[in-house]
């Protein structure tokens, strides 16, 4: 019951974030042709921001460059994945893209067997030319806080309160990724289902 829930759950979400309604769906190539074309206030200093939608932008992102006015120089958007085989060799560990703009995307990838360490990972990765000191980086993590409500999600309401205390108490992505915690920004909103 708890991992139909998870996963219902999660499908609900991400289906709320995707939604025209809370203006957070923006398609990770218009945005970076829009800052291409804005040139918004830079800030030197890389940040680095989880995704858990590839085809989006993380929402963090939006909301930092919302409240402070300001993008860092570079973006880096960060996917962690498991692979089907028990570890992968160290060379082969990251795959980096450049979006353009000042905006990376990294992969980074770890067997089954292995605990993801992204700071080590991430150190001397390139981005045109510079490397990267993974202890000067700021991590942006973003939290979604549950709030179960009346609208239609296809979820029994007791199974969207259930999901709600399970994201409570999910573990936190700077101790699985053994993200330092004064190096961790983490950006709250919340999401009704």
């Amino acid at each position: 019951m708890l991992m139909v829930t998870w996963k219902q759950g999660t499908r609900v979400l991400g289906d709320r974030l995707r939604s025209k309604a809370l203006g957070l769906a923006i398609p990770v190539e218009a945005y970076v042709y829009r800052i291409e074309k804005e040139r918004p206030r830079r800030i030197d200093h890389p940040a680095v921001y989880l995704e858990r939608y590839q085809d989006l932008v993380p929402v963090p992102l939006l909301l930092n460059r919302q409240h402070n006015e300001a993008l860092h120089e570079p973006v880096i958007f960060l996917t962690v994945e498991t692979a089907e085989v028990p570890r992968v060799p160290a060379g082969e560990r990251a795959h980096v893209e450049s979006l353009g703009a000042g905006f990376y995307r990294v992969i980074l990838r770890w067997g089954f067997m292995e605990e993801p360490d992204v700071p080590a990972a991430l150190k001397g990765v390139q981005l045109e030319g510079r490397s990267l000191d993974p202890n000067t980086v700021s991590y942006v993590l973003g939290r979604e806080s549950i709030i179960s409500t009346r609208l239609p999600s296809g979820m029994a309401r007791w199974r969207e309160r259930l999901f709600s205390w399970m994201r409570r108490n999910e573990g936190r992505a700077t101790t699985f990724f053994r993200i330092p915690p004064s190096r961790a920004i983490e950006i709250g909103i919340q999401v009704e289902i």
